[in-house]
């Protein structure tokens, strides 16, 4: 996202809106679908969304579930933020 956001010098408003806005809700929905798969096989959701607290989730060198949590509340504020800072300017955060 942020090697489109500099190539182009636009906003992220107006790159969605000039095009790739249905192919990421396309992308979205595959994602959501492949999600719930295992279920759709008879898998119980809690273990379809790691919610089965008998067995701990695995861990493979820094991806730990404290570090993956941390993580992605980073990406969300930090794509919160973008998105205030564009819509409160009149330019792309990320100029060339």
């Amino acid at each position: 996202m942020m090697a489109t956001l500099g190539g182009t010098g636009e906003s992220v408003f107006a790159q969605m809106v000039s095009g790739g806005a249905a192919q990421a809700l396309v992308v979205i929905l595959a994602v959501t679908v492949a999600s719930f798969a295992p279920a759709i096989r008879g898998t119980p959701l809690d273990r379809v969304f790691n919610k089965d607290t008998r067995q701990p989730p695995a861990e493979f060198g820094p991806f730990t579930p404290l570090a993956e949590v941390i993580n992605g509340r980073a990406a969300m504020v930090g794509l919160a933020a973008l998105l205030f800072f564009e819509g409160a300017g009149s330019t792309a955060f990320f100029l060339n």
